[in-house]
């Protein structure tokens, strides 16, 4: 039996204005509210995101890690003072210690002249070896060679290029077809925008290229991935526009106010990108799977069976957009 969310409408963005028209009739999806976070970066360099912020409050307060004593500067702690002992049976027992010994080190001596040189040898030909070797324990990056049978089907369901209007994709505010490319526009800093293609796929290998990014170097874009317009949540996979790192980041609007996005994984790629990059994602039963350029970089357990794929842009510290290329999908 068929769902009735299997063919829904394209996803719009989760952020308003911009200078796309607004989508034709028979789009019915309303704009979402934005969503905020913040990034923090310098010139030349990308630094990953912290948290959300708390609305503008500040971050609350820990607890100590234990109960901090009451003592002020240079007190000691009121440990009782030591008790007097008696000494004399303490020296009566070092003599009688000292007796033992010597008494048993004489009988060890005689022992040991007494026995043949066979007795006191020790045998090395039986004693077993063991070299100790090290192995390096697996990171979630140890994939750097190989394409691991990457995308792992031959069922393609589309092969997009993006380069002119379709009606699969949304278009309309911040997202649309321009210059040869689908491109995703963000003035706002400190946002991030979602655009999804119109259908539901179960378990797919899903991969877009992101042709360029403009903005500052904290600028992130990339592809998105089940993202549900019921449940009103998705994936992000996003690059850095210097090409040093990536992230990946849920959308759950239903979660409570700062709990909205959520950093799932941060981290420098194993080597620094260039652009046009592809980027891929594998969705299975249990994982969602990232490749970049076909290789595995990691993965996350999937917490969803089915949604629709699109892009994303993460705004750093200046208005950004990115290009987006060659949309690819094959059906596990």
């Amino acid at each position: 039996m068929s769902s009735p969310y299997d063919n829904m409408p394209p996803q719009g963005p989760y952020q308003g204005g911009g200078e796309y028209p607004p989508p034709p009739p028979g789009q019915p999806y309303p704009p979402m509210e934005p969503t905020q976070y913040a990034p923090q970066g310098g010139s030349g360099s990308y630094s990953p995101p912290p948290p959300p912020p708390y609305q503008g409050q500040p971050y609350p307060q820990q607890p100590p890690p234990y109960p901090q004593p009451n003592y002020g500067p240079g007190m000691q702690p009121p440990y009782p003072p030591p008790q007097k002992r008696n000494n004399n049976g303490l020296i009566i027992g070092c003599v009688v210690a000292l007796i033992i010994v010597l008494v048993a080190g004489i009988g060890l001596v005689a022992w040991a002249i007494n026995q043949p040189d066979d007795n006191r040898k020790t045998d090395t030909k039986g004693t077993p070896t063991v070299e100790a070797t090290a192995t390096a324990a697996p990171t979630e990056t140890t994939t750097t060679s190989g394409d691991n049978g990457y995308p792992f089907s031959t069922d393609q369901a589309f092969d997009e290029p993006l380069t002119s209007d379709t009606s699969t994709w949304y278009t309309g505010s911040g997202c649309g077809f321009k210059n040869g490319a689908y491109e995703m526009s963000e003035k706002e800093k400190d946002y991030y925008l979602m655009c999804s293609r119109d259908t539901n796929f179960t378990n797919y290998t899903y991969e877009v290229t992101v042709k360029a990014i403009t903005g500052a170097n904290n600028t992130m874009a990339g592809l998105l991935a089940d993202s549900n317009n019921v449940e009103k949540t998705a994936y992000m996979f996003v690059v850095s526009k210097d090409g040093n790192s990536y992230g990946i980041y849920k959308h759950d609007e239903g979660a409570k106010q700062g709990d909205q996005f959520k950093i799932l994984k941060e981290n420098d790629l194993p080597t620094k990108i260039s652009f046009p990059v592809r980027l891929g994602v594998k969705a299975d039963d249990s994982e969602l799977t990232f490749f970049v350029e076909g290789k595995k970089l990691t993965s996350i357990p999937r917490e969803s069976s089915k949604g629709q794929i699109g892009t994303s842009i993460l705004c750093g510290s200046s208005p950004s957009t990115a290009d987006f290329i060659n949309a690819k999908l094959w059906n596990l």
